[in-house]
This record gives C-alpha cells, sequence and structure tokens, in this order.
C-alpha cells in the first residue's frame, strides 16, 4: 500500500505541474483519486502497444501489485471504526464503433 501511496502522490504532483502549465493564472480542480483509479482500470485491461507503453513509465513498472495496492487501500480507508466513509465509482465508456480488444 505504500508504494501505491507513494505512486500516486508522485502521479499527482506531476500532473498538478503539467496542468499548471497550460492553465497559467486559472484555477486548476481535479480528483487525483478518481483519475488514479482510472488509470489503473486501463492499465489491468490493457494489451499490445497500450500494456507495452504504460509499462514504460516507471510509476507503472509493478501492474501486478496495482490491484492488491488499491484493495488494500480501500480497506484500510473503509474500516468500519472510521468516522467517514469514502465512496468511489469509476466508470469507462468505449466508443461504439471502435473494436475493443
Amino acid at each position: 500500500m505504500e508504494s501505491l501511496s507513494v505512486t500516486t502522490n508522485s502521479f499527482t504532483l506531476d500532473l498538478y505541474k503539467k496542468l499548471n502549465e497550460t492553465s497559467k493564472g486559472r484555477n486548476i480542480f481535479f480528483s487525483p483519486w478518481s483519475i488514479a483509479t482510472a488509470l489503473a482500470m486501463v492499465h489491468l485491461g490493457a494489451k499490445g502497444d497500450t500494456a507495452t507503453q504504460i509499462a514504460e513509465d516507471p510509476e507503472h513498472k509493478q501492474a501486478e501489485n496495482i490491484h492488491s495496492g488499491f484493495k488494500e487501500l480501500l480497506s484500510a480507508i473503509n474500516k468500519p471504526r472510521s468516522t467517514y466513509l469514502l465512496k468511489s465509482a469509476n466508470r469507462l465508456y468505449e466508443e461504439k464503433t471502435y473494436p475493443l480488444l
């Protein structure tokens, strides 16, 4: 879980820097959690060139640990003794005319 947190934090900071470059003088609002979980979903289902390109990113080299890392993190966040409840939902939509692998 710790490596997932470090990777997600690093990704978030890199994304913020990129968004800041293109949004000079404007407010920036995004959900690092939603983006990270959506990309993890894509990563786990990727095949061929897409899987290869994602795997080339040093922060995504350990694909096999992503699923277990998110499971562990969600379990820790949503322990019954917590004073809060995090509900997260993500969905991917595909282009109907584009063939999926």
